[in-house]
């Protein structure tokens, strides 16, 4: 069942489920529909959302002291390396692809999967999604300490050779 977004950021898309922040059931609605509640928008700069409008920050972004309604790309509260729950990164998605499976294999609601950083110097890392058969081991990094320093310019962890990869 396919659920008819209106009102806000969002207005006229659709989506499997009927879960989405800044959204609630319309029960009188004669097809599924989620109407907008009037909450704040948010316009993400930087990362995989630049541009995008949404009724919440998702992780990885930070508020912009500076304008109410921006939220920033900061990679913050994300690492390298840690399994994250997909729809917790990515909350306006509803489905997606297993990177181990392939992009011809089914795709699977954002639920369903894991979300890991792999790093890749001169990137904000490459995101993959995997199901839960695939999801790697990655539990060292965990409890490993990260020696590493951010960057003072752009916050970004740099390598051990502390030459910045995305300043420099």
């Amino acid at each position: 069942m396919e659920y008819l977004l209106v009102g806000g950021p969002l207005d006229g898309h659709t989506q499997p489920h009927p879960r989405m922040p800044g959204y609630e059931v319309d029960t009188g609605a004669d097809t599924p529909t989620l109407r907008w509640q009037d909450g704040p928008v948010f316009t993400l700069r930087g990362g995989p959302f630049d541009g995008e409008q949404l009724p919440a920050i998702p992780g990885g972004y930070e508020a912009d002291l500076a304008q109410a309604d921006v939220a920033v790309w900061t990679m913050r509260g994300l690492s390298y390396n840690i399994p994250y729950p997909a729809d917790q990164v990515y909350p306006t998605v509803s489905e997606m692809y297993c990177s181990s499976c392939g992009k011809l294999s089914r795709f699977r609601s954002m639920s369903a999967l894991t979300l890991v950083i792999h790093p890749v110097t001169g990137t904000h890392g490459h995101f993959r999604f995997y199901c839960p058969s695939h999801v790697p081991n990655v539990e060292w990094n965990a409890t490993r300490e990260d020696r590493r320093q951010p960057c003072p310019s752009c916050s970004m962890l740099m390598p051990m050779s502390g030459v910045c990869d995305f300043c420099d």
